[in-house]
């Protein structure tokens, strides 16, 4: 791998041919200034026996002279990785002995990434001359980590209204990256879709394209046909499925995604359906805000029944009419245990009279008890 600069310290070592005469032979040594890494796909490295064996960052130091050097590892940018030399691990101070007309190759001892990612390694070194002074330069490994599939959105949200049964259509957008010689590539496969759902078209938008050498670039938009039934709850039903691409090279292991549909109701108000309180000892009390606010961001009223609260709960609702309300909900502790109930807030919409919260929280005992 070529170097992107090079440095070279001259080292001047006087050599003796009788009690009059001197000559004077200068030495050097080459070293790398910045190195390029292997590109990394996120699926060598979850594929890999070992994640501590899999970046390839080879250093290599020079010595074209007819005299051994001497080279110190300093230290490294993070204490969280070193550096390799014959199959083993050196130390911070550790010296090691570049051989005449030979030269050393180092490798970078680090976790691999576990996302896409572009990371930067450093190794400060110390190169020593026969007159004891030092040069001390760092060098530079960059690595790039490509995740092999990537789909958006991830999660797919589809809305009907109360008693509309209806079909929509949405799409994914898929980006592959991979390795290959020749940027041949299958398409990607969309399986284990829910009952009413269908894959109308997958169509390529950028054919297979080098980014570097023998990493390339593809995408796909897919549309998606999406039944949904106007009496889904308004929780909505929520199914899993896979976006597949089958190696051309290794049919065994395929890349693969997990995206998300949901099919729900599209009711006036939002709100969240659930809201925990964490752990309250006993006699103490905490307060949680829940947000409510009008999808079409109409005026609508929103009221509690005080009377109908447990003796615990105490909420607080904005007189005014508006489309967005911040509800200021209040639990007290009680005798130790898990304990939930349901808040019911009313609108004066037709479709969504009542909202229904479910409020959870653990008790404990004072700290001081």
């Amino acid at each position: 791998m070529q170097p992107s600069s090079i440095y070279i310290f001259t080292l001047t070592m006087p050599l003796l041919f009788s009690a009059c005469d001197v000559a004077v032979e200068e030495t050097t040594l080459i070293v790398p200034d910045v190195v390029q890494a292997r590109t990394l796909l996120m699926s060598e490295i979850h594929s890999a026996s070992d994640w501590t064996n899999v970046i390839e960052c080879p250093i290599e130091i020079q010595n074209p002279t007819d005299s051994p050097q001497t080279v110190k590892l300093v230290s490294t940018g993070c204490s969280c990785y070193g550096v390799i030399f014959n199959g083993r691990k050196l130390k911070r101070g550790e010296s090691i002995e570049v051989a005449a007309n030979d030269s050393l190759k180092l490798n970078i001892d680090a976790q691999s990434p576990q996302t896409e990612s572009s990371q930067e390694y450093q190794a400060r070194f110390e190169f020593l001359d026969s007159e004891g002074s030092t040069n001390e330069k760092g060098i530079f490994c960059h690595l790039r980590v490509y995740q092999d599939l990537k789909v958006f959105p991830k999660v797919l949200i589809c809305e009907t209204k109360p008693g509309v049964k209806t079909v929509i259509e949405k799409e994914l957008y898929i980006e592959r990256i991979f390795r290959s010689p020749d940027g041949e590539s299958k398409v990607p496969v969309i399986s284990g879709l829910p009952s009413g759902t269908i894959v109308h078209a997958v169509r390529q938008t950028i054919v297979p394209t080098p980014i570097e050498d023998g990493i390339w670039q593809a995408k796909w938009t897919a549309t998606l046909q999406i039944e949904l039934d106007g009496e889904l709850a308004a929780s909505g039903k929520t199914d899993y499925f896979p976006i597949t691409v089958v190696d051309l090279g290794n049919t065994e292991t395929p890349v693969a995604v997990t995206n998300k549909i949901i099919r729900r109701i599209r009711l006036p108000v939002r709100f969240p359906q659930k809201v925990h309180f964490g752990r309250i000892p006993t006699g103490e009390t905490r307060k949680r805000s829940l947000f409510l606010s009008s999808a079409a961001e109409s005026t609508f009223r929103l009221k509690v029944e005080s009377s109908s609260l447990p003796n615990n709960v105490r909420v607080s609702v904005p007189k005014k009419l508006s489309t967005q309300y911040k509800v200021d909900v209040f639990v007290e502790g009680l005798p130790p245990g898990d304990w939930s109930e349901k808040l019911t807030l009313t609108t004066d919409f037709e479709e969504q009279p009542e909202i229904e919260v479910e409020l959870r929280a653990i008790f404990v005992k004072p700290a001081n008890d």
